[in-house]
Parts: structure tokens; C-alpha cells; sequence
């Protein structure tokens, strides 16, 4: 975040939704005993989701500054916590499928929990809601990586880095990367009309003849 606002961008950092639900008093286990708690449960969290991650979105959309916005936790990572019946129930609950889950976001990078490959490292002391042993946690991380595996800007930041500084040191490089390409300008060719294409695009927009 930091970095982000010394090159002049305005970052908003949304909480994880499982934590907040976890510290309001709703646990993930009350509701897995039974598939349609389980679906009740994560189709409710990923409403929160998304109704926290389109609130800032619409904000952004008010400020003349350019803005970041970064994600704890996305709509896909539901996936690892539900069976394949579950999941299929909280998409139709949602009117919305896996392809427009990932299309919300422009880029994921994934950190692989300190468990794989820095076991020492691993902790429950910095999450409430984290709740697996080291073995455990290893195998719903592999599971998490899965569900954004089809995403077309997905990076993978594995503990084979020297500390963990330089391992979060590599995620916000990639995120800089990131912000730089989308703020390059693009070209577009366009067939047709160049006096109708004018009057249909924002004034903004430059158009050249070739």
C-alpha cells in the first residue's frame, strides 16, 4: 500500500469476509454439518464479498485520483471450503458462474501459506479464523491454488525465497507490474465512419487516421 500511494494512487485494502464473519460471531462449522447450512453459510459470504468489493469499485469511480483496490480473500477461494454439490447450489444462488467469479479480478497473486515449505514460520496467532494444523493447511492451499488455476493473471509465490520479506517484497512488485500495464495507453484499430466513432467514444479518446 505503501508504495502504491508514493506513485500518487489511491489503495483501498478490503478485510477478509470469513474473519469478519468469524469475529461477529458466525463460524464456518456451526453451519458444515449439513449441505444446506454449508451453502447458506458461503452464499452469504460471498454476498458480503462482493457487495464490499462493488462498494469500492463504485468509490473509485468518484475520485479523480487513480486508484487500487486489493482483495483479501476472492470470490473463488468458496470453492476450496464446499463439495461440488455445494458449490454448485451457491452458484445458482448467486446467478453467477465461475467464469464471472474470476473475471472480477485483474490479477491474483497467491501466496502459498508458510506451511508448504516454511513450516517453522506457520501460525494461527495472526488469523482467528484460521483454524488447520500445518498438514491441514497445506492441503486447503493446494486446493485454494486450484480454484484460480483458469484465471487468465494468476502468479504463484512459493517460500522458496531466502525471508519472508523478500517473498512479500516479490507480490508487490507484481502488483506494481500490474498497475504500470494497465495504465500504458492502448491502440485499437478501428474500420469505419472516424467522425462516428468520435461522437460514440468518451472525448478523451484520441483517434488517428492511417
Amino acid at each position: 500500500q505503501e508504495q502504491l500511494t508514493s506513485h500518487g494512487f489511491l489503495v483501498f485494502t478490503l478485510p477478509e469476509i470469513a474473519t469478519v464473519m468469524f469475529n461477529a460471531g458466525a463460524n464456518w462449522t456451526q453451519f458444515a454439518e449439513t449441505e444446506e447450512g454449508l451453502a447458506a453459510f458461503q452464499s452469504e459470504l460471498t454476498k458480503l464479498q462482493i457487495a464490499q468489493e462493488d462498494s469500492f469499485l463504485r468509490l473509485c469511480g468518484v475520485t479523480e485520483k487513480p486508484c487500487v483496490v486489493i482483495c483479501d480473500r476472492g470470490l473463488m477461494d468458496g470453492k476450496a471450503y464446499c463439495t461440488p454439490k455445494v458449490w454448485d447450489i451457491v452458484q445458482k444462488k448467486l446467478w453467477m458462474n465461475e467464469s464471472r467469479m474470476l473475471a472480477r479480478y485483474d490479477a491474483v497473486a497467491f501466496m502459498v501459506t508458510a506451511a508448504d515449505g516454511a513450516e517453522e514460520f506457520y501460525t494461527k496467532d495472526n488469523n482467528a479464523a484460521r483454524r488447520e494444523n500445518p498438514e491441514e493447511a497445506v492441503k486447503v492451499d493446494r486446493k485454494l491454488k486450484d480454484c484460480w488455476q483458469q484465471h487468465r493473471n494468476l502468479a504463484v509465490f512459493d517460500n522458496t525465497c531466502t525471508t519472508f520479506q523478500s517473498k512479500v517484497q516479490s507480490v508487490v512488485q507484481f502488483v506494481l507490474n500490474q498497475v504500470a500495464a494497465a495504465n500504458q495507453p492502448r491502440k485499437f484499430y478501428i474500420q469505419g465512419d472516424i467522425e462516428q466513432c468520435k461522437r460514440s467514444f468518451p472525448k478523451d479518446v484520441e483517434f488517428t487516421e492511417e
